[in-house]
C-alpha cells in the first residue's frame, strides 16, 4: 500500500487490526535495531527516534503507540494482553533495556563528536542488494568516514575503492584504517584498495587515526 495513502495505511497499521506481531523483539531483531540506529547516525538528515525507542519498547500503531515510558528506577508487570484486549499466549516481560539504551547513547555521542557525519558530503561506495551490503562515504573537509552496513544474517567480506569520483585522497597518508565501533578492528589499504569483513547485522565505521575506545556493548 503506498505510503501517500494515509488515512488507509493508519487503519491497516493499527495494532488492535491484528496485522502485526506485537510481542517482544527477539535478539536477533533487537541487533537489526542496532543496525538501523547505525544508519540514522551516519547517514544525512536529522535522526529520529520515538519515545521508547531507546529504551526497548516495542509495538505497532495506536493504541501501541501510546504505552507510557519505561523508566530504569521502576518495575513493572508483564504484557498479558494484546492491542485487541485479547490474551497473551506467552507474556512478555516489561523492562528498561540497559544495553540497547547505552548503545543509542554511544552512537549520538559519535554522531556529535565528529561533526563529519552530520555536516559531511555523502557518496555512495558500494550497493549489493543481493548480498546486503551498503557503503557509503562522509566527507567533510580532510576528515572522512567509510561507513559499511552488513544487512544479511552470514559473514561477508566487501572490497571497496577509495580513490574515485568524490573520494580522492592521497593514499600514502593512509597506513591503517580503524573502525569506531571495533578498538581491536584495523583494515591494511592496499592498491587504493580495501577489503572489509563483516559480521552479520553488523558494520564498519572506517576512519583513518581515529579510535572509539569503548567495547561495542553487542
Amino acid at each position: 500500500m503506498p505510503y501517500r495513502q494515509w488515512r488507509r495505511y493508519h487503519r491497516w497499521s493499527r495494532a488492535e487490526h491484528g496485522e502485526y506481531d506485537t510481542r517482544k523483539p527477539t535478539a536477533q531483531e533487537r541487533r537489526a535495531q542496532k543496525l538501523f540506529t547505525l544508519f540514522q547516525m551516519t547517514y544525512p538528515g536529522a535522526p529520529m527516534i520515538y519515545y521508547g525507542d531507546e529504551a526497548g519498547m516495542w509495538g505497532a500503531n495506536d493504541p501501541d503507540c501510546r504505552k507510557p515510558m519505561v523508566w530504569p528506577d521502576l518495575q513493572y508487570a508483564a504484557e498479558r494482553v494484546h492491542a485487541d484486549g485479547t490474551l497473551r499466549s506467552v507474556e512478555d516481560a516489561v523492562e528498561f533495556d540497559r544495553g540497547l539504551f547505552d548503545f543509542y547513547c554511544r552512537t549520538i555521542r559519535l554522531r556529535r563528536r565528529l561533526p563529519v557525519l552530520s555536516l559531511g558530503d555523502f557518496t555512495a561506495l558500494h550497493i549489493d542488494d543481493d548480498q546486503g551490503i551498503y557503503a557509503f562515504e562522509r566527507r567533510l573537509g580532510r576528515d572522512w568516514v567509510i561507513v559499511v552496513l552488513n544487512n544479511s544474517e552470514q559473514s561477508r567480506k566487501v572490497e571497496l575503492e577509495l580513490q574515485g569520483p568524490g573520494t580522492a585522497r592521497n593514499q600514502r597518508d593512509i597506513q591503517v584504517l580503524r573502525d569506531l565501533l571495533d578498538p581491536h578492528y584495523r583494515a591494511a589499504p592496499r592498491d587504493s584498495r580495501v577489503v572489509v569483513d563483516l559480521t552479520p547485522q553488523w558494520a564498519r565505521l572506517l576512519a583513518p587515526g581515529i579510535e572509539e575506545n569503548t567495547s561495542s556493548g553487542i
